[in-house]
């Protein structure tokens, strides 16, 4: 991961890697996404874009849907984008 922000100002983390278990998936994409973001960290950069992922809200509901709504997770993607958003 340190290599991918050498000399980068800006990081945009659009990744997700979909396949296998619940568990490797969760691991998997909170491990990568980790290293990216304390790679950022440690060389400077500036600004750190990832992107979420409005499924980690559940299906589709009437009203305001922002960032203090409650995460209604079910499935794997929903869970590990929650997950990720928890993290960073």
């Amino acid at each position: 991961a340190a290599d991918a922000v050498q000399d980068c100002t800006h990081v945009f983390h659009c990744a997700y890697r979909f396949g296998g278990s619940r568990e490797e998936q969760l691991r998997n994409n909170l491990a990568g996404t980790r290293a990216l973001a304390e790679a950022a960290l440690a060389h400077g950069v500036r600004r750190f874009v990832h992107t979420g992922s409005v499924a980690a809200y559940g299906p589709p509901r009437d009203g305001v849907l922002d960032e203090s709504s409650p995460l209604i997770t079910g499935d794997d993607y929903s869970n590990t984008k929650a997950a990720l958003d928890a993290y960073l």
